[in-house]
């Protein structure tokens, strides 16, 4: 066994010994990889599986006992059979697969092509107008702005939930053939709206049933499930339903609905909202790393109100105020025609102890927003630079952000 994999297993070794039940789905990974025997990583699905339904504690010491004695049964098994003639099979697949994959290039290819999209409502005196969008397999666009400015319309009509009242959109890659079958393209697009719509029954049996109306059947299905499950940590939540789930895990849950039967297409309207700041983590990554797949690349397009969060695993940024994009391109060029720097932080003096400690510092503005203090610097001043000449000053320092190149910036 390699040093990766010693490590491992350690890893696995020790998340047993503190929280079981974190460890499920590390043994269930740890076993696909490095076990030669199948029955090994069938056993430790089924561990898995009922440690999430276990209903005592001393059930769920016996199979922690368990699967400690599977995991040493794991690396027992691999270094019997590393160096025969099947563990050389194994690791010549799995080099040629790993070679494949390192010539394989993510696919591009557009999946949305909006054009000059408007739609008014005439009851709401509002208009969202002139909106250009592309949405690409492997890319995540984010479009944020104030509440009321577009984006859920923007979202609705993705979706072919609204029609535009002018403009084009058509959807390149899911059209066969350069025809437009909408049941067809449909098909292809996950929604999963701001406001959930109640589900019956438990998520397992949800979960099924969502990749089974896509043709997902038989074995495949329950593959499917249960390797979204163990990506998404819903594997101790299966068997509950709709009233015994926070927001947070019915947000989660939504997300394993849509991403069970691998859409082409993910619409995510502030999916954020009802996560802890845990949870928005795994999300996010869980959201780009699915969305980039070399076998299933996916087009995501999301919402939200948390601006860094969005911003760090965005392609694409559409910042959306009173209906028009006032930005509309790659996240990257955001502020690269800035003319200074603007930086926020927060620190237990007010504005006057400030300016009074900074009168010898030359920047541009200085200013309380109701949170942070908010100062303006020229541009050749770095981040760095302008830290040190606050610590310098004894100005005591409780958080700090460079937002020069932040959507933030739009909404001043």
């Amino acid at each position: 066994m390699t040093d990766k994999g010693y490590k491992s297993a350690i890893e696995v070794r020790e998340v047993i010994q503190d929280d079981a039940s974190k460890a499920t789905r590390l043994l269930v990974d740890f076993a696909k990889e490095y076990a030669f025997d199948n029955n090994l990583v069938h056993r430790a699905i089924v561990l898995s599986h009922e440690y999430a339904t276990a209903v005592s504690d001393e059930s769920r010491l016996q199979l922690s006992q368990q699967m400690s004695k599977l995991l040493e049964e794991i690396i027992e098994d691999h270094s019997n059979n590393s160096n025969t003639d099947q563990g050389r099979k194994k690791k010549a697949i799995e080099k040629a697969v790993e070679e494949f994959y390192s010539k394989l290039e993510l696919k591009n290819d557009v999946v949305v092509k909006g054009k000059s999209l408007t739609m008014a409502y005439k009851k709401g005196n509002f208009t969202l107008s002139d909106v250009d969008i592309d949405l690409r397999l492997g890319e995540i666009t984010g479009v944020v702005g104030e509440n009321a400015n577009g984006k859920t319309t923007l979202f609705e009509i993705i979706a072919g939930n609204i029609d535009i009242d002018s403009g084009e959109l058509s959807y390149p890659y899911l059209q066969k053939n350069g025809k437009f079958d909408w049941p067809s393209i449909k098909n292809k697009i996950a929604y999963v709206p701001q406001m959930l719509p109640r589900w019956y029954g438990s998520l397992k049996d949800n979960l099924h049933f969502e990749a089974a109306t896509h043709g997902i059947k038989g074995r495949k299905n329950r593959e499917e499930v249960e390797f979204i499950f163990h990506r998404l940590e819903l594997a101790d939540f299966l068997d509950l339903k709709w009233p015994q789930l926070s927001g947070g895990y019915k947000m989660r849950f939504a997300l394993a609905k849509a991403l069970v039967w691998k859409p082409k297409l993910l619409v995510l309207d502030e999916p954020l909202a009802h996560l802890d700041i845990k949870a928005q983590l795994t999300i996010l990554n869980d959201i780009r790393d699915l969305s980039r797949s070399l076998r299933f690349p996916i087009a995501v397009i999301i919402s939200s109100q948390h601006l860094y969060e969005i911003e760090s695993i965005s392609d694409n940024l559409i910042f959306l105020q009173e209906g028009k994009a006032i930005f509309n391109g790659k996240t990257e060029d955001l502020g690269k025609t800035r003319k200074e720097n603007t930086f926020e932080f927060e620190t237990p003096l007010s504005l006057q102890e400030l300016g009074e400690r900074l009168k010898d510092f030359k920047y541009g503005s200085l200013v309380n927003n109701g949170l942070y203090f908010v100062i303006t610097t020229s541009i050749n001043v770095s981040q760095l630079e302008l830290l040190r000449a606050l610590l310098s000053r004894d100005i005591d320092i409780c958080y700090f952000r460079n937002i020069s190149q932040s959507s933030k910036q739009l909404f001043r």
